[in-house]
């Protein structure tokens, strides 16, 4: 039995947008039970003779049936790691990265604006080493190059010597991210699918509405699997998105 778990991800975590979007931090998840299907045989064959009819008495054989204990698969998730990982986001251009957020050795922080309580200190520099990966293409290995305004708002970012396919939707226009560091960031393969599945549909439209928007007004925009964990159960991730 394969199961699949759907997180319902917002259209953008960050972004240097005007667009009005609707968003979440709040993944909901939902398990899909893909069940197979199984045809059962009739216990001896039918056989229809012509002629004189003969009785034949069949002697009866009782066995008992022997029970054999097969061990359940146990899954153990990998710990994750204790080394700080800053992470950047970015898209064809000149332009410069934009520090998204980094991992702390024990949970996430998400990178801040002036005003906010979120911190605006970031845990890289200049020389250090970094791996890009996407969607659409394969991880390639660089440095970060000088700094420069990643936003209209004033933060700031790296330079980032890997060229990254045109952005498309969704969001709002990256297309790579970026982790410091030289260990490998992308395990196991990520892969978009169709967006024509009505569940996935559904899923977005009932988010939208626990938050007050209609969800009638959305569509699914991306649908990526993975199995993010590595605890052998791939994960969905669907982007529903509406913007005015």
């Amino acid at each position: 039995m394969r199961r699949l778990v759907v997180l319902v991800a917002g259209v953008a975590i960050v972004s240097c947008s005007t667009d009005t979007s609707t968003s979440s931090d709040t993944l909901t998840p939902t398990t899909t039970s893909i069940g197979g299907a199984s045809a059962t045989l009739p216990d001896s064959p039918t056989t229809s003779s012509a002629g004189a009819s003969t009785t034949v008495a069949a002697a009866t054989t009782t066995s008992t049936p022997t029970t054999t204990a097969v061990p359940s698969a146990t899954t153990t998730r990998p710990a994750p790691t204790t080394e700080v990982a800053a992470v950047v986001i970015g898209a064809q251009g000149d332009g410069f990265w934009l520090p998204l957020g980094y991992w702390d050795g024990s949970e996430w922080v998400q990178m801040g604006e002036e005003g906010e309580s979120r911190p605006l200190e970031f845990p890289a520099a200049t020389g250090d080493p970094v791996r890009v990966t996407g969607l659409d293409f394969v991880p390639a290995a660089t440095s970060l190059g000088a700094s420069g305004e990643a936003c209209f708002d004033g933060r700031i970012g790296f330079a980032v010597g890997v060229d990254v396919p045109v952005p498309q939707p969704p969001g709002f226009g990256y297309s790579g991210i970026g982790v410091v560091g030289e260990w490998e960031i992308q395990p196991r393969p990520a892969r978009q699918v169709g967006l024509e599945i009505e569940e996935y549909r559904q899923i977005g439209a009932r988010f939208a509405n626990g938050l007050g928007v209609d969800g009638t007004l959305g569509e699914v925009v991306q649908v990526v699997r993975s199995d993010l964990d590595g605890d052998g159960m791939e994960e969905v991730l669907v982007t529903f998105e509406h913007t005015e």
